[in-house]
């Protein structure tokens, strides 16, 4: 199985590249808003008890799906830079491993003048997501979501797609990854 973590800041095109990559592969989506559409109501948002949660959903998902042997899961979500983010990755890339899967993980990053642009678009209107450029420069700036995981921690793949269409994105992870 392949286990491909999608990170990047908002407005960045996570869910836009998983979907695409999802419609041109065998592999499930396993987006952000799905968790955290569980888990809010519940715990909060970024709550102790939240991001506990979230990981230990995400974990099972990850692994029933090795065991069983689905092909791939697309999983998306926001990578707040810390130990308790290099212990999730670490804590993957070692279950993929141990079930003789394999984990990718893949950094979208953008500018931070495309993603204030982006902020706007009609596909982020009506849904949790931020939409005021304002609100997106001070969430990116206070919670350091422009930060990349270090290669000290799980090998990944980054990618700028300030001037790429989410079908060339996909053609990078794709190729990274080995998908044919």
């Amino acid at each position: 199985m392949k286990l491909i973590v999608i990170y990047g800041p908002p407005g960045v095109g996570k869910l836009t590249v998983a979907k695409k990559l999802a419609e041109t592969t065998e592999l499930k989506l396993l987006h952000n808003h799905m968790i955290a559409d569980l888990i809010v109501p519940i715990f909060g948002l970024r709550t102790p008890a939240s991001i506990e949660f979230s990981a230990a959903v995400r974990m099972m998902i990850y692994e029933i799906a090795v065991r069983h042997n689905t092909p791939g899961i697309i999983s998306t979500v926001l990578y707040y830079p810390g130990e308790q983010a290099h212990k999730f990755l670490s804590d993957c890339e070692k279950m993929m491993a141990s079930h003789g899967g394999e984990l990718f993980v893949i950094g979208l990053t953008a500018s931070l003048e495309a993603l204030k642009q982006r902020a706007v678009s009609e596909s982020r209107q009506g849904t949790r997501k931020i939409t005021s450029p304002e609100k997106l420069e001070q969430v990116i700036t206070e919670e350091n979501l422009l930060a990349t995981v270090p290669e000290s921690v799980v090998k990944s793949l980054l990618i700028d797609n300030t001037h790429l269409q989410p079908e060339e994105v996909v053609e990078k992870i794709k190729s990274y990854c080995g998908i044919l």
